[in-house]
């Protein structure tokens, strides 16, 4: 049983020990990663909104997250388990989300020849950097067109 539980917003982590339980409610597109060292039991999850920021950047304008990013989220969530006394070669990662809530073409606001929706680009770039950081992906539950709950 969770001493507390701790909820995981939209472009933001948290980190806990166990028996502490971190949570996301309402994925759809959305990723959820979640890290755990199981040496010190450990873990910390990350609600991912976007595979990364648009090409012409946003960085400096009001309201700027970058942890809503794959890319700037989980090598931050990883740093925040290290500094806690984890050690990166014990950590393993699971994932959870990337749902198609819409067609494709509906995302894109009816454009055709879109290949992937937002929820594949989500999961596709969570993986990539999984792999940059030399993350092992233990577990998935991604894809498909129904959302998620994570604990």
């Amino acid at each position: 049983m969770p001493d507390r539980v701790v909820r995981v917003r939209i472009a933001e982590f948290q980190v806990a020990f166990t028996p502490s339980m971190l949570k996301v409610f309402g994925l759809g597109s959305c990723v959820a990663v979640a890290l755990y060292d199981p040496g010190i039991r450990l873990g910390g999850l990350a609600h991912i909104l976007l595979p990364g920021p648009a090409p012409h950047g946003g960085e400096g304008r009001s309201g700027w997250n970058a942890l809503k990013y794959a890319d700037q989220a989980l090598p931050a969530l990883l740093h925040a388990l290290v500094i806690r006394g984890a050690e990166p070669s014990r950590v393993l990662a699971k994932i959870a989300g990337g749902a198609n809530m819409f067609s494709a073409t509906e995302e894109a606001g009816g454009l055709a020849g879109v290949k992937h929706g937002i929820g594949d680009r989500n999961v596709e770039a969570v993986r990539r950097e999984l792999g940059r950081l030399g993350i092992p992906l233990a577990a998935e539950d991604v894809g498909g067109d129904r959302g998620r709950t994570v604990t």
